[in-house]
Parts: C-alpha cells; sequence; structure tokens
C-alpha cells in the first residue's frame, strides 16, 4: 500500500503501489479514534446511531421545528390546505420535533452515520479523532454496494468462494436496511424547500406516506452554526419488520444508546489519513499490519495520507 504526503505524490520512494483515480474516488471522509478505526478495519462495518442518540438531538430536530412554525402558519390562513398541514403537524411533532419520543414509528426511525467531504477539518479531528487519530474515506457508491438490496439470499445457493461467502453473509446482515446519502444543508431557508414538497405530495386524510418521503429529508438540515462540517450523512432505516432489530451499546458518556450495522466490501475503503501532529512512521507500521491481517491483504489498495495541518496537540 503507498503513502502519499497531502500533494498526492508517494513520501516512499520505494514503493511502486499506485491508485488508479478513475476507479479510487473516496468522496466522504469518517473522522475516528484507534478503537474506532480497528472495528471498521477488522469488521468492515460502520455503526449507524439512533438519531435520538446522537451527541446533540437537536441536530435532527432543528428543521422539524422550523417546518412546524410555517404549517402551523398555513393552519392560521385557513383554506384547502388546513388538513394537509394539521395531519402533518401531528406527525411533526409525534415524532420529530421531539427526537426522545417514545411514539416514534418504527419506519420514521433514522439511524446516523456522520461523514465530512473533506479530511482536512481540524474541528473535526480535534473532537473525533484526537492525537493519534485517523480520517477513513470511503467511495460513496462503493460503501452502499450491499444495502438496498430487496430480496433475501437463497438458501440452496451455496457459497464457492471467500469473497462469496461474505458478500453472502453482508447481504444477510443488511438485509430490508435502506441506505442513502445525504449532503447536510445548513439554515432555515432549507426548510421551505420541504414545506413546498410536503404541500404538493399526494394527500388523503389520514394517509401521510408520500409526505413522510419529504420529512425524511429533515435529517440533513442543521444549524448555520455546523456549517465549516462539510457534513453529509449515512442514513440508514427500517424497510419492512424483517429487518434485524437495532443492537445496544453503551456510549462515553455511560448512557445505552441503539444503533444498527452496516456491512460493507474492503473496496469501500479507499484512503486513511493519519492525524495531523501524529507520529507518522510508527503509526504506518502499524497500520500496514491492521490492514494485512487474513492473510489476502484486502487493504492492499488504500492509500495513507499523511495530514499535513499545522496543529500541535
Amino acid at each position: 500500500m503507498a503513502v502519499f504526503d497531502r500533494s498526492g505524490h508517494p513520501n516512499d520512494p520505494a514503493s511502486n503501489a499506485f491508485v488508479d483515480p478513475s476507479k479510487s474516488t473516496p468522496t466522504l471522509f469518517h473522522y475516528t479514534n484507534p478503537i474506532g478505526l480497528m472495528g471498521i478495519i477488522k469488521n468492515r462495518k460502520l455503526w449507524a446511531t439512533g438519531a435520538n442518540f446522537l451527541n446533540d438531538p437537536t441536530e435532527v430536530s432543528f428543521a422539524a421545528k422550523a417546518l412546524a412554525v410555517s404549517l402551523q402558519a398555513t393552519l392560521h390562513l385557513g383554506g384547502a390546505n388546513r388538513d394537509r398541514a394539521q395531519d402533518t403537524l401531528d406527525l411533526l411533532e409525534r415524532v420529530y420535533v421531539d427526537q426522545n419520543s417514545p411514539n416514534q414509528y418504527r419506519e420514521d426511525r433514522s439511524f446516523i452515520t456522520s461523514f465530512s467531504r473533506s479530511d482536512e477539518i481540524l474541528t473535526l479531528w480535534r473532537l473525533y479523532s484526537g492525537r493519534n487519530g485517523f480520517c477513513v474515506g470511503f467511495d460513496e457508491g462503493r460503501l452502499l454496494k450491499w444495502v438496498n438490496i430487496p430480496t433475501f439470499p437463497p438458501g440452496d445457493e451455496q457459497p464457492q468462494s471467500v469473497d462469496e461467502k461474505e458478500e453472502r453473509e453482508a447481504l444477510v446482515a443488511n438485509y430490508q436496511l435502506s441506505g442513502r446519502i445525504q449532503d447536510v444543508a445548513y439554515g432555515e431557508e432549507e426548510v421551505a424547500l420541504i414545506f413546498d414538497e410536503v404541500m404538493a405530495a399526494p394527500y388523503s386524510a389520514g394517509q401521510l406516506h408520500f409526505i413522510r418521503e419529504s420529512l425524511h429529508k429533515l435529517s440533513a438540515i442543521k444549524h448555520r452554526a455546523f456549517e465549516d462540517e462539510r457534513e453529509a450523512r449515512l442514513v440508514v432505516e427500517e424497510v419492512h419488520h424483517h429487518a434485524a432489530d437495532p443492537r445496544v451499546r453503551v456510549l462515553a458518556s455511560g448512557a445505552l444508546a441503539t444503533y444498527r450495522e452496516v456491512v460493507f466490501p474492503f473496496e469501500a475503503v479507499q484512503t486513511i489519513t493519519l492525524a495531523p501532529g501524529t507520529n507518522a512512521p510508527r503509526q504506518i507500521r502499524a497500520l500496514e499490519s491492521l490492514m494485512a491481517q487474513g492473510g489476502r491483504g484486502p487493504y492492499g489498495h488504500v492509500e495513507i495520507r499523511v495530514s499535513d495541518l499545522p496543529f500541535a496537540w
């Protein structure tokens, strides 16, 4: 595996590894500490945390509250859209405005993994990675290769190779989960677009299916104070009740939180960036050993980057 500086040139002259830019396009960057990195690399899984268990639950409810204000205004005006506005407002307040609501419908429960569109954001290095942390670059398309598959893998077909066995296990684990990438927008003006969708969606009293589709986009709007993060999100939801139940883990705060696992193929990981100011040679040696586990060198294509951000911990 090649080691690159920020200019994109190998800083190991003896290395002849090359990553084809036409086939390697990491566009999602996940900041994590060493423990998180080991879990990602060894298990090929990401944890998507229940939206109401995020560090700041208002990240998701921010847009819902702004939309509620617009719906209240529509109610006061009366007219043909009054019933639509009332039903939407009832759903919104029951499910989205209060993210800790125990009445949240299963199909409205979002599980989120946060990414950035850049691996050079000092705020994220400090918050999520730490001095010896990492930033993993994922190819957006390959990350979702084994998600959104509508059919269950047939049980009478025995895998013929290790790769086929791994794929089958992943499809079973991800069964009836939907996954999508949402680039986060910032500011209340973005909510106006969702309001327009809600008002235009097919609707009859008590039937809110199409309106729900619009409301799912609320999870991708945050306050402008977060704009420098350039966030994108993997949003995972249950399509039908046959999906595995969410798991539970203990947060750093000591509280319990629900999460879902998303399994991805080896090729989804394209780059790993070392935290600024880290002991690069030592970390690189350990990282190469970690990624070579299994004998096949499945992560041999991964480009290791060394951050050159001017920061001292």
